[in-house]
């Protein structure tokens, strides 16, 4: 099975690699180069719920006396386990949901990205209709 090429002209599964590469960093970035294509959208929005989320909570356990440091190792291997693992996913071609992120982001994020990305379409339809 071929992979696709993106807008950027790579396969879609390095792309998908690619927005986990610096973590939510990256799921950013690709989000804003990849707005076509669904498997590279999908990888980006989760890695950016998914890292930010855990940054997040690793910044807060980190000021938890005592037990604090000992819960910030504990989300820092999870987000190295994750990192791997959602890399490997990706360049394998799958579309791995995290459990509790990736429906989030599937019936969510998608949904209302593809909305605004519709709705823009639209907007340059009508200026265009205008002008003519």
């Amino acid at each position: 099975m071929a992979s696709k090429k993106t807008k950027i002209g790579i396969e879609e599964n390095l792309a998908g690699v690619l927005c986990y590469l610096v973590g939510f960093v990256s799921g950013i970035v690709m989000f804003a180069i990849e707005r076509d294509n669904r498997f590279v959208k999908f990888h980006a929005l989760q890695s950016f719920v998914v890292f930010l989320g855990l940054t997040i909570i690793n910044m807060l356990v980190g000021v938890i006396p005592f037990i604090g440091s000992l819960l910030g190792a504990l989300t820092l291997i999870l987000m190295i386990f994750l990192w791997i693992f959602l890399i490997v996913k990706a360049f394998g071609g799958e579309k791995y949901m995290v459990p509790g992120v990736g429906k989030f982001v599937e019936e969510t994020l998608m949904k209302k990205a593809d909305s605004m990305a519709s709705g823009s379409t639209e907007k340059k339809k009508e200026k265009k209709e205008k002008k003519e």
